[in-house]
């Protein structure tokens, strides 16, 4: 789980082209994941094999579309969370929720494992997924 910020802001056409560009590449690479996006911020789980992962990330962190990537957590789970989803996509339609999430997520000393949908992790999870499209 990583989160960052857009450079700059996408707009809806934007974000459509990262999300078939992303779905396109994590089938290839069999990675699964939903992206969390509102007002530029952006929060994204990923979840596959990790050597698969680690270059994903490489990758990602090279992408001029965001800065100020950071790596949250970095796991090993039994059973992936979007285990249908090549790449979730939830948006925001204010900024508010998705800033105090990522504030809360960049500063948070209870970072948990989601495997069972504990902690500040999964309270924020929960509540995205909840809200998929």
């Amino acid at each position: 789980m990583y989160v960052s910020t857009a450079l700059p802001k996408f707009s809806q056409s934007q974000l459509k082209e990262l999300v078939i560009q992303a779905k396109t590449k994590n089938r290839a690479l069999g990675v699964t994941g939903m992206l969390v996006y509102g007002d530029g911020s952006i929060m994204q789980v990923i979840e596959g094999e990790p050597s698969v992962i680690g270059q994903l990330l490489k990758d990602i962190s090279l992408d001029r579309r965001h800065k100020d990537l950071n790596v949250l957590l970095d796991w090993e789970v039994q059973t992936r969370m979007f285990s249908k989803w090549r790449m979730g996509l939830v948006r925001e339609s204010t900024s508010e929720p998705i800033e105090d999430c990522v504030s809360n997520l960049r500063s948070s000393k209870d970072l948990l494992c989601l495997n069972n949908l504990e902690g500040v992790v999964g309270s924020v999870m929960e509540s995205f997924i909840e809200r998929a499209i």
